[in-house]
């Protein structure tokens, strides 16, 4: 259980005015902190005042501490002035995710990686709430852990999307069961390199124990355990609230996806092929006839198969979620199919990865809106493939210069500023057959307040417009 006297918590955002909750709901002294002004607080305010704390807001400098503990939310970078100033005034400083977690005795699996994560998260939970067992999921989708602290603390298992955000500030975190899909370059803007990126995902297993289960691709495991070992390294420290032996590190288990044509080639402890999931020769699930049976999804198919394996659950139940899965929101979203054409909304797409990711998922001829504000500074590794699979590039928001000089040259790119002008470029040029393909690859903060209301604009666009023939 949390012992602070006195709390300090970055942030009235949700994950901030969860942690708030809970610290109060113990009997700590808990100050927010955040540096809007009262005017967009009000509603923060009185929540936080009805539980006993306060809150100061509009400033640039953090209140006078000592404090015991300060919580940061995710939005505050490592490199903050604020993060930095907390070090100076708290004896312990962590992330709202490693604070729900400390206080809860559910399992725990955690999810991290480039892309997928939050299908991964959805899909397990679904499926062991079918095996009859509890199960939330939270962190970087669904709930802010403390929250579920709060509200659901006898529970199974904890099911965790985390981030490299939340990961900047976690020390003890140790899941049971720890997994990372992919990785590729991402919020570049916010770290200082790909390496320190990487680095921070390898925090989710730097703490686990020799009991725990760390998965990871088959072809870089290597590079996850000396990740891991360096981390352990500079950042050991004891498991907050309670013990954990890490001095061995956890058991490995690889993963990997066979093409078409690696079929001789050796396996990880568990692989993918044409829509079944092997652990060495054995048939573990066979999910042809559902998404996760397609080789777009073949990642996380064969990964969450592992841990659910692993969980000693009849997997039967990850099948039979698979058959009953509903797409998540803004990603790979089927909005409409007119006149032979298909409007896909994959706003969910924040990074090179994700959009390369969607660009494949389709065989027939693809229009490729993209853009936003750029979490990296070059997209030319995306050449080959749009060579290979994009008709033509509508480019929007504040990245579009980069990516047109990155793409001019191997594929018709027009610059359309908004996404407005942009479907009105696609309905001049649209053939019966094509993929319209709304698959940003930026963040949305240049032009929305984030992913889902690009998303929606996007679908609301194409709604509101009426019917054309095609040529």
């Amino acid at each position: 259980m949390i012992s602070a006297r006195k709390s300090l918590i970055l942030g009235a955002g949700k994950s901030g005015m969860a942690a708030a909750r809970l610290l109060c709901h113990v009997g700590s002294d808990v100050i927010v902190a955040d540096q809007r002004p009262l005017p967009s607080l009000e509603k923060q305010r009185e929540q936080i005042e009805e539980w006993g704390g306060t809150i100061h807001f509009g400033h640039q400098q953090l209140p006078w501490g000592p404090f015991d503990l300060c919580v940061v939310s995710p939005g505050f970078s490592f490199q903050s002035d604020w993060v930095q100033a907390a070090y100076a005034l708290s004896a312990q400083v962590l992330s709202e995710l490693e604070l729900g977690w400390s206080c809860m005795k559910a399992r725990t699996l955690a999810i991290t990686g480039s892309n997928g994560k939050s299908t991964a998260v959805k899909w397990v939970t679904d499926a062991i709430q079918l095996a009859g067992q509890s199960s939330i999921a939270a962190g970087n989708y669904g709930r802010p852990v403390t929250d579920v602290c709060m509200d659901t603390p006898e529970l199974d298992w904890l099911v965790l999307e985390v981030s490299s955000f939340q990961l900047e500030t976690v020390h003890a975190f140790a899941p049971d069961i720890g997994m990372v899909l992919n990785l590729h370059p991402n919020h570049l803007d916010r770290h200082a390199s790909f390496k320190e990126y990487a680095d921070l995902k390898a925090r989710l297993f730097s703490q686990m124990g020799e009991l725990a289960i760390a998965i990871c691709p088959a072809n870089e495991t290597d590079l996850w355990r000396e990740r891991s070992a360096r981390q352990r390294a500079a950042w050991g420290a004891q498991r907050f609230g309670r013990s954990a032996d890490t001095t061995s590190g956890p058991r490995w288990l690889k993963f990997d996806v066979e093409s078409d044509t690696d079929s001789d080639t050796s396996h990880g402890d568990y692989h993918f092929s044409a829509g079944t999931v092997y652990k060495g020769a054995k048939t573990v699930a066979d999910f042809r006839g559902t998404p996760f049976g397609e080789a777009r999804l073949a990642t996380t198919t064969v990964a969450v198969t592992a841990a659910f394996d692993q969980m000693s659950l009849p997997v039967a139940h990850l099948v039979t979620a698979a058959q009953q899965f509903v797409p998540l929101p803004h990603r790979l979203e089927i909005v409409c199919e007119r006149n032979g054409v298909m409007y896909i909304n994959d706003s969910k797409s924040t990074n090179s990865g994700s959009m390369a990711h969607a660009v494949k998922s389709y065989s027939r001829p693809v229009r490729l809106i993209a853009g936003g504000l750029p979490k990296e500074s070059t997209y030319r590794n995306l050449k080959q493939l749009l060579t290979e699979r994009v008709e033509k590039v509508y480019l929007i928001g504040k990245s579009k210069e980069q990516m047109l000089a990155d793409w001019e040259t191997v594929v018709d790119c027009v610059s359309c500023d908004t996404l407005a002008t942009a479907i009105a470029q696609v309905d001049a040029d649209v053939k019966a057959g094509d993929v319209v393909l709304f698959s940003p690859g930026c963040a949305s903060f240049d032009q929305y307040r984030n992913y889902e209301e690009r998303g929606e604009h996007f679908k609301r666009l194409l709604n509101e417009r009426p019917g054309k023939e095609q040529k």
